[in-house]
């Protein structure tokens, strides 16, 4: 997505990792609406977020039914523990069923902010694997050989 709302909830011990992907997301403009700690942990570094509701704390709108209402445009979600697990998967089965990108790692998530900044800024280049690699196509003699 190029602009819209992001989700992020991610386990204390990727909090500060992700705090640079967040940053670069608000400063792209994009709304990030944060579960409570995650939404804290940010606030209290300067970075701007509304609070959304956990699917377990029994409360609505949760971030289910936003992600189904089509307010979220991107979901960053590392989860561990039993804990998480059932938000992580009600999450992402979701963002699967309302074809919602998720990133499960704070790499990705900093990979997305960086792709979309380079595509809105006109310098991302897509070429395929193929095109990266081409394939050499080799007479029985040198497949032999190269092998």
């Amino acid at each position: 997505p190029l602009s819209g709302t992001i989700f992020v909830s991610v386990r204390d011990h990727d909090k500060p990792q992700v705090l640079a992907a967040a940053r670069k997301f608000a400063e792209l403009g994009f709304d990030i609406v944060a579960t409570t700690g995650t939404s804290n942990f940010l606030a209290g570094h300067g970075v701007a977020n509304r609070l959304v509701y956990k699917v377990s704390e029994g409360r609505r709108p949760n971030i289910i039914d936003r992600i189904k209402n089509g307010e979220i445009s991107l979901v960053i979600n590392t989860a561990l523990g039993a804990d998480t697990s059932e938000d992580a998967v009600a999450i992402r089965r979701t963002t699967l069923a309302y074809n919602v990108p998720y990133a499960t790692t704070v790499a990705a998530a900093r990979a997305l902010a960086t792709g979309i900044e380079e595509l809105r800024e006109g310098n991302l280049y897509l070429q395929s694997l193929q095109e990266y690699h081409p394939v050499r196509r080799l007479g029985p003699a040198r497949l032999a050989e190269a092998l």
